[in-house]
């Protein structure tokens, strides 16, 4: 993937788009109990209101980026898991129950 930094912003967005930081700093924000990509999903483009459209996809795939980076967790949930509404959700800020 490599670094490009966009020397136009600053802080995170040196490095990470408006929508990556907004996903990032949401599923740190929850600690150990994790987010799953759709709570991650709406919460970004909740916080656009309207003005701009992210696909569930993109925020998928920069998920996934950030779990090789090493900066999120991901615990894979199937079966009767993945239906139990109580179970945490896999996306974790990497170091939290999980890894």
């Amino acid at each position: 993937m490599g670094i490009v930094f966009d020397t136009g912003e600053d802080g995170f967005r040196t490095v990470v788009k408006d929508y990556q930081e907004m996903a990032l700093r949401f599923v740190w924000s929850s600690g150990e109990r994790g987010v799953s990509t759709k709570q991650v999903w709406l919460h970004v483009n909740k916080e656009f209101g309207g003005s701009k459209f992210i696909s569930r996809a993109s925020i998928i795939n920069f998920l996934n980026a950030m779990v090789d980076e090493g900066a999120l967790s991901y615990t894979e949930i199937t079966g009767r898991e993945a239906t139990d509404a109580s179970t945490r959700p896999p996306w974790t800020r990497r170091g939290s129950s999980g890894t």
